[in-house]
């Protein structure tokens, strides 16, 4: 079942409140004000056979319950920030590595890279960039840290490695899917 529709006013994606009773939560489980984070809640209504009370998705959202100007009073949604679970404080920054994924699509950058987060000494989390030793011409280690600055996002370490190593760090073994995040903080 569809969760949420997009209206034509493009002000957030809409809750189906005859499909899914949802809410936004903080960390002590507390509904957020509009406008701010939490994490997705939501209760199926209608599935009998087995169904979902009150499931954590661990996405992070942004809440909005005021009207929107197209006509619907149900609660919407903003993007999936990130999960809660990678959600990190880098540099006196909350941020999600996949922000860090989108801004590297979004300035057309399609080539091999890797996001390694690590924890450092007193719980500070660190991110790390990894890139081709090569570097491709319309991506220089500047041109990188001005996609991250003018997404206002702070800028982690960047190295470069041989392809080959970045290619095995990608695709390990056990794995079908590209690694573009690697959490090493565990």
């Amino acid at each position: 079942q569809t969760a949420f529709t997009e209206c034509p006013a493009g002000q957030g994606l809409h809750a189906q409140d005859e499909l899914v009773f949802s809410e936004v939560l903080d960390e002590d489980g507390n509904p957020v004000p509009d406008g701010a984070e939490g994490q997705l809640v939501f209760t199926h209504l209608g599935v009998e056979g087995m169904p979902l009370l009150r499931y954590a998705t661990g996405d992070m959202v942004r809440v909005w319950r005021s009207p929107c100007s197209c006509g619907l009073t149900s609660l919407r949604i903003g993007p999936v920030r990130g999960r809660k679970e990678r959600r990190l404080k880098f540099n006196g920054t909350t941020v999600y590595p996949e922000q860090y994924v989108a801004a590297m699509a979004e300035a057309g950058y399609l080539g091999n890279f890797q996001i390694r987060l690590t924890r450092q000494k007193e719980n500070h989390d660190h991110l790390t960039l990894v890139l081709p030793l090569r570097p491709i011409e319309s991506l220089s280690d500047e041109k990188v840290v001005l996609i991250f600055r003018e997404r206002a996002l702070p800028v982690p370490d960047i190295i470069r490695i041989p392809e080959d190593e970045l290619k095995q760090a990608l695709f390990p073994e056990s794995q079908r899917k590209p690694v573009n995040i690697l959490d090493q903080r565990i």
